[in-house]
């Protein structure tokens, strides 16, 4: 099945709009971020995509955490830190992009930007990098998939059969699960012609 991108056009003018691509990468870029949060708290972002080669309109709302889906659920935001990238990376709530079909709880696209200035977008148990920094997503560069994307505890899992097998031994799995394992799998092709036929 293929993939649409959507690429995220904004045509906003305003003082929200200059201040948000004033945000630069640094230091300072999550107080940044926190601040115009608070300052346009609400205020809607229009923006113009492509979705199946037609233009769709949708809004970014401007808001935290608070004002998505994940409302009271602090723990997202060390979720989001610690558990989808390469490394423990910091991120601030910028608000949601509504209007998009997507996985998510509520149809919302969570926006969040990175300690590195990194632009993102949380779907489900997935993050993607939509766009390298605030200016990027505003000139049209910002796309859905994201150029890059980290699945929910991708990090964690073994990624060879040694691996797998030390974590396996290490939670102490009873060997007869995964020779009942194995054996499913490899009768995994009659077991489907079975149920074919039960249908």
């Amino acid at each position: 099945m293929a993939v649409t991108t959507v690429q995220i056009i904004s045509r906003m003018k305003g003082p929200c709009m200059d201040d948000f691509i004033r945000m630069r990468s640094g230091e300072n870029i999550l107080q940044e971020t926190s601040n115009f949060v608070k300052e346009y708290r609400g205020r809607e972002m229009p923006f113009k995509v492509t979705f199946h080669s037609k233009p769709r309109d949708v809004v970014l709302e401007i808001g935290d955490l608070e004002n998505t889906a994940y409302a009271g659920r602090k723990h997202m935001l060390d979720s989001w830190k610690h558990l989808y990238l390469d490394k423990s990376t910091k991120l601030e709530v910028l608000g949601v992009l509504n209007g998009l079909p997507c996985l998510a709880p509520w149809l919302q696209f969570i926006i969040l930007v990175a300690e590195d200035g990194v632009v993102y977008a949380h779907e489900n148990e997935v993050l993607h990098k939509i766009a390298e920094n605030a200016i990027q997503l505003f000139e049209g560069k910002g796309v859905i998939p994201g150029k890059k994307v980290y699945r929910y505890g991708k990090g964690f899992m073994p990624t060879t059969t040694e691996e797998n097998l030390r974590m396996v031994k290490g939670i102490q799995l009873n060997k007869s699960i995964l020779k009942s394992q194995s054996y499913a799998d490899s009768k995994a092709d009659k077991f489907r012609m079975l149920l074919d036929l039960l249908n």
